[in-house]
């Protein structure tokens, strides 16, 4: 019997800076890096960008792809995980984040 349950996380930390034009200079400040669950590309980055900051000219700076694996005993995981169907294969999120972003 499956004492345990195991799950992959695939994480993106996204290095943020502001760029702003102060007395005719342009100024770029970092600012919190932002985390994105799974492998995302720029332009899906860039969306949720515009929702989180829509009156800032906020750019990439770099990312930082990282992989981690967890595990919970099964009682455990059973205890806490909500039952659902699951969705046919071709119908995947593009982009999970704390913003609640989706393509």
């Amino acid at each position: 019997m499956r004492k345990f349950v195991t799950k992959e996380i695939n994480e993106t930390k996204v290095l943020l800076t502001e760029v702003k034009i102060e007395k005719g200079e342009i100024v770029s400040t970092d600012i919190e890096p932002m985390v994105v669950y799974g492998k995302v590309t720029d332009e899906q980055i860039k969306k949720v960008l515009k929702k989180a900051y829509p009156k800032q000219n906020i750019l990439i700076k770099g990312k930082q792809e990282l992989t981690r694996n967890y595990r919970m005993p099964v009682d455990k995981f059973i205890e806490l995980a909500e039952e659902y169907e699951p969705k046919r294969q071709n119908e995947t999120l593009n982009l999970q984040s704390e913003y609640g972003v989706t393509e």
